[in-house]
């Protein structure tokens, strides 16, 4: 058998043990998961891990009622994010930016020091694999995040 991405190794109980019960999923929690439980927040499964996707509030009938309340509160005042689950990626060395330049669609050759990109990332059949940011810290020096399930 020849594997495909995205290829995660996961115990074999785990592929129909999800219709069953809690206990079947492969499941990793963030430093904030515990008191975003305490929150009332309602988590998503994204790769192993779970995610504080929103908080509801009471009397909030569903829940683009309680994104519209999150946004304004954002865009008014201060938001809170834990995005511990991204992956994160260090990059460094004289060729680092024609490596970029060969793993995402966009270039990052020509970024300047102390700024940062957004970029999209291809499978060799042209589906989008994954995207993220990157700042380039130096040089010859960049910082990548992807998303948390897929490179």
């Amino acid at each position: 058998t020849i594997y495909r991405p995205p290829y995660v190794p996961v115990a074999i109980g785990a592929f129909a043990g999800h219709h069953r019960d809690e206990n079947f999923h492969a499941t990793r929690l963030t430093p904030s998961h515990h008191w975003a439980a305490e929150q009332g927040a309602v988590f998503v499964d994204t790769g192993l891990w779970k995610r504080a996707q929103w908080y509801p509030r009471a009397g909030e009938k569903d829940w683009l009622e309680t994104v519209i309340r999150e946004v304004r509160a954002v865009r008014g005042g201060v938001g809170f994010c834990d995005v511990s689950t991204l992956g994160k990626i260090d990059v460094h060395g004289p060729d680092a930016g024609a490596f970029l330049d060969r793993v995402y669609i966009n270039t990052f050759s020509n970024l300047a020091v102390g700024k940062a990109r957004y970029g999209l990332m291809l499978r060799e059949d042209g589906i989008v694999y994954d995207d993220g940011t990157t700042s380039r810290l130096a040089e010859d020096h960049y910082f990548l995040t992807t998303t948390t399930a897929k490179a």
